[in-house]
């Protein structure tokens, strides 16, 4: 059974706390990241942890698409590129979306996946995301 939603637009605060929550332990989860870089860690980072929680160990299989403008050279610079790039386009997309500001509340440095074929990072020849 596949079951893709999108929990902001449930209304009820309790309801969308648990959809949030259930996603988490999907079989496959889909997502993105923030930066990646060419010393091999990924780096993602949200508000609520509910973007990038599924990814260090909750879902059966991570699947996660990025596209080459997320590239630095360097763990610093990923971080960089999360504070000085990211963040702001999404800061600016979360208030014009649900009339919040966003915040780098919780961040992820994937290094490596220990459990052989259950994480799939797809790196797009083409500028995705911010």
């Amino acid at each position: 059974e596949m079951c893709i939603r999108d929990s902001w637009s449930i209304d009820d605060d309790a309801e969308r706390q648990t959809a949030r929550r259930e996603s988490q332990t999907a079989d496959y989860f889909l997502g993105g990241i923030n930066a990646v870089a060419q010393t091999g860690e990924l780096v993602a980072a949200d508000l609520s942890g509910s973007r990038i929680g599924a990814y260090p160990f909750a879902a059966g299989n991570v699947v996660i698409v990025t596209g080459i403008n997320k590239i630095v050279p360097t763990l610093s610079d990923a971080f960089d590129r999360l504070e000085s790039v990211a963040y702001p386009l999404e800061n600016e997309r979360a208030q014009e979306a649900y009339g919040v500001e966003s915040a780098i509340a919780k961040q992820l440095v994937y290094r490596r996946e220990t459990e052989e074929g259950r994480t799939t990072v797809v790196l797009v020849r083409e500028q995705l995301g911010y």
